[in-house]
């Protein structure tokens, strides 16, 4: 982890890919946007610290973190979608719009968690965006929601969806 100019925390991820959303425009309607996706190592925890508390989603945030800090394998991966369009090793936390993160195996992968950025009129398709991404890393993705309404938005994405 490295601070900035600013004294602001910012990351060390490394870019992924270019990813499809959508972006309200001047016009008040949608349009496509591509972001940028970069996949986030252990030591980008600080910062997502600072996601946390500028989000106000403590609770969901703070399991993202907890199994960030418990990566311990290839096999484990964190990726966080933003508006930055370049100097990825530097990621400011203002510009990030989502967070993922999946456990990829050969038999089954497990999509642990999703978080969008919450109250964000402009942007839209962050979450399907990051879940669409996700299938291309495995064909077989299970997902555990936190409730049965999650269970049935998010059955069309996955192999199995189960409620806890």
């Amino acid at each position: 982890m490295i601070n900035n100019v600013n004294n602001a925390t910012s990351f060390k991820a490394s870019y992924v890919d270019k990813i499809n959303i959508q972006k309200l425009n001047s016009r008040k309607k949608y349009v496509p946007y591509q972001a940028n996706l970069v996949e986030l190592n252990r030591s980008d925890l600080k910062a997502l610290e600072e996601i946390r508390t500028k989000w106000k989603n403590s609770w969901l945030c703070g399991k993202f973190i907890s199994w960030a800090e418990k990566m311990h394998s290839s096999s484990d991966k964190a990726f966080a979608l933003t508006t930055q369009k370049e100097n990825f090793e530097n990621l400011q936390p203002n510009t990030v719009l989502g967070l993922m993160n999946i456990d990829i195996h050969r038999r089954k992968s497990e999509l642990n968690y999703i978080i969008t950025k919450p109250v964000n009129p402009d942007y839209n398709k962050v979450g399907s965006s990051l879940i669409n991404y996700a299938k291309t890393l495995t064909d077989k993705i299970t997902l555990t929601a936190a409730s049965k309404n999650l269970v049935d938005k998010f059955s069309k994405f996955f192999i199995s969806v189960y409620s806890l």
